[in-house]
């Protein structure tokens, strides 16, 4: 029985005690609660009569001069109050764009609360706090890094850049301090030049345009200048000198035409190459070339040439009716004047109208230069002589042979051509095939033939150093993918990997290198 009335005082106390806990928890809850929604308006501090440090409350020895606050403390009730002190180390720094450079941030609470304070660098995007904010008891330090990125990019001029460090009290916002630092952005330098039209064609003065993009951090300034190693043309580059700020750009204007002045009555290829030099870069070079045209004449209107012109085919139709008549009798050439009768027309033909341009030349007065009846001759002579040969060709290919008789196997005139065979080839400054040699520029292919969509590997050496390099794949003049831009090194050598395109047509193609001075064409048999 005694044991039952233990066991029931037992369970009794602890109900009270889980009761009174709960009460205890509601209340610290309500009490906390209550706490958050006022804040705290006085604090309690002990002064000390020595040295006048404001000490907390409960303090026995002052934090300063360690004097005993029961003799010389006085107590003091102060409203609550939010400060924050900086110290920022070192004052200045150099940091090169790409480059980190770190400062050094010390943070005080002088307030009487304890406050969180937010740190910021405003207007310097590549300044990063770490931490971005510090909780502090009163009067404690804590510190904080900058890590300085400046980029390597035209927006961030080099020199000096002075920037502010914040810190903002999070219990009243009105509350900050500021502390400035000086940071030395150092110099970089980049800038690419691009000479636009590596090639041009006229008829006296050829023009192109020399751009030279500054993307360094510093101001650029340099000159242009262009020569040619035969000595035979002369330049217009203006303005001579060229300045341009970081992320700006200088054009400069190039002329370029024969110094003799002198017309010309075909294509006639002048090689040049310009120079532009930046202070504090290596100079870069471009080989450029101006292709001088004739002149087209207008043909004077006094001058009416149709007379001569149906004398000439009245004359030519009775010749070529005597010479079939001629061949047929004498069993040369059976009665089909077709392709024998065309080439007796080209050839009369050829004799007239030369008779006729130096007749119109005379009469001009300017001596050997063609007239316009000359160059009009010429380009008929031309087309008819291409006729001539289509309709021969056609002619023998019916006939079979020269005669009467029956047709002649295997004439060379019926035979199929042989298939193309893959052919290197070196083109020098005059447009003459040279032959390779030490002072020869030349390319090379990995494989020597490669299926459409393969990667090939192209080797350069023997050029000039700096010297850009147009890469394209081409058969007869047509190209086929995009084109490619290679620069050699300093020892003029180059590699460089390509895609055949998926268009590129099967058989021998040719990779072609230009320079505006030398054209390498390497064979490249493309397969299914």
């Amino acid at each position: 029985m005694r044991d039952k009335r233990y066991s029931g005082s037992c369970e009794m106390v602890e109900l009270v005690s889980v009761i009174l806990s709960g009460c205890s928890t509601a209340f610290a809850l309500a009490h906390h609660r209550n706490k958050r929604a006022r804040p705290v308006q006085n604090w309690a501090v002990i002064i000390c009569k020595k040295c006048g440090h404001k000490n907390p409350d409960g303090t026995t020895f002052c934090e300063s001069c360690k004097a005993f606050l029961e003799w010389t403390g006085e107590r003091a009730v102060e409203a609550t109050k939010a400060g924050v002190k900086l110290l920022l180390v070192p004052t200045s720094r150099t940091v090169e764009p790409g480059a980190v450079g770190t400062f050094e941030l010390s943070v005080q609470n002088t307030g009487s609360v304890v406050d969180s304070f937010v740190l910021e660098i405003p207007d310097v995007p590549w300044m990063a706090l770490d931490p971005a904010e510090l909780s502090l008891f009163p009067g404690k330090t804590s510190k904080a890094r900058i890590d300085a990125r400046p980029p390597r990019d035209p927006a961030v001029p080099a020199g000096q850049l002075r920037f502010t460090a914040k810190a903002t009290s999070r219990a009243d916002p009105h509350i900050s301090a500021e502390e400035m630092a000086v940071i030395s952005v150092g110099e970089f330098m980049e800038n690419v030049a691009r000479l636009v039209p590596l090639t041009s064609r006229a008829t006296q003065v050829g023009s192109h345009t020399v751009t030279i993009d500054n993307r360094g951090n510093h101001p650029m300034r340099g000159s242009v200048r262009a020569t040619d190693p035969d000595a035979t043309l002369a330049f217009d580059v203006v303005p001579q000198t060229f300045s341009a700020g970081p992320g700006e750009s200088a054009s400069v204007q190039l002329a370029v035409r024969p110094s003799d002045g002198r017309a010309v009555t075909q294509d006639t290829p002048h090689r040049f190459q310009v120079q532009v030099d930046v202070a504090g870069a290596s100079p870069v070079l471009f080989d450029g070339t101006m292709i001088q045209v004739p002149e087209v004449a207008v043909a004077r209107p006094h001058r009416r040439p149709w007379g001569r012109w149906a004398v000439a085919a009245a004359v030519l139709l009775l010749l070529e009716v005597g010479c079939a008549l001629a061949l047929s009798y004498f069993r040369i050439m059976a009665p089909r004047p077709s392709w024998a009768a065309a080439t007796i027309i080209g050839v009369l033909l050829l004799t007239v109208e030369v008779a006729l341009a130096r007749t119109g030349g005379a009469d001009s007065g300017r001596g050997r230069h063609a007239s316009p009846i000359g160059r009009a001759a010429a380009l008929s002579i031309a087309a008819l002589l291409l006729l001539t040969g289509v309709v021969g060709y056609a002619a023998n290919a019916n006939v079979g042979a020269i005669g009467s008789g029956p047709p002649i196997a295997n004439s060379p005139s019926s035979s199929v051509s042989p298939t193309p065979v893959c052919q290197s080839h070196t083109y020098g400054p005059n447009g003459a095939e040279v032959a390779p040699g030490p002072d020869v520029p030349a390319i090379n292919t990995s494989i020597g033939g490669a299926t459409r969509g393969q990667t090939v590997q192209l080797t350069g050496s023997g050029f000039q150093t700096y010297t850009h390099i147009l890469i394209e794949l081409e058969r007869a003049g047509n190209h086929w993918g995009a084109a490619l831009y290679v620069t050699p090194d300093a020892s003029g050598a180059f590699v460089k990997q390509f895609a055949v395109p998926a268009d590129a047509p099967l058989g021998c193609d040719a990779v072609v290198a230009r320079t505006g001075y030398w054209v390498i064409e390497q064979a490249l048999t493309v397969r299914a």
